[in-house]
């Protein structure tokens, strides 16, 4: 089962006031931010993306339609988008991007070898 604010909140001793001020880029004591930045490491904390965006009304999406993903000009564009997002520091859209895109390739050799 995936970490969430509160089990940080219980490993650090900090209020979920302070943690979610952390997360969201604000200012917090050095030794807090230490705390965290442990707590997160220790426990395998990622930020619930889709939680964030019901919240907040935005989710940070980038939707593409091709045609055919194994076509060259499909996957340049998808190379393009992919650096956009890292150049833009989406780290979690970037990250969610890359890992459909190698489940996707991983999905179509499986086909390739069953076919073969």
């Amino acid at each position: 089962m995936p970490s969430t604010i509160k089990d940080i909140k219980e490993y650090t001793g900090l209020s979920l006031a302070t943690i979610s001020k952390y997360l969201n880029g604000g200012n917090v004591l050095p030794e807090n931010r230490a705390k965290i930045e442990k707590a997160i490491n220790e426990l395998h904390y990622e930020v619930n993306e889709i939680a964030r965006g019901l919240v907040t009304k935005k989710t940070k999406t980038v939707g593409i339609l091709v045609f055919s993903i194994t076509s060259p000009f499909s996957g340049m564009i998808l190379h393009h988008v992919g650096q956009a997002l890292r150049k833009k520091r989406l780290r979690n859209a970037y990250r969610r991007f890359m890992r459909r895109r190698r489940d996707r390739e991983k999905e179509r050799q499986l086909s390739y070898q069953q076919e073969g």
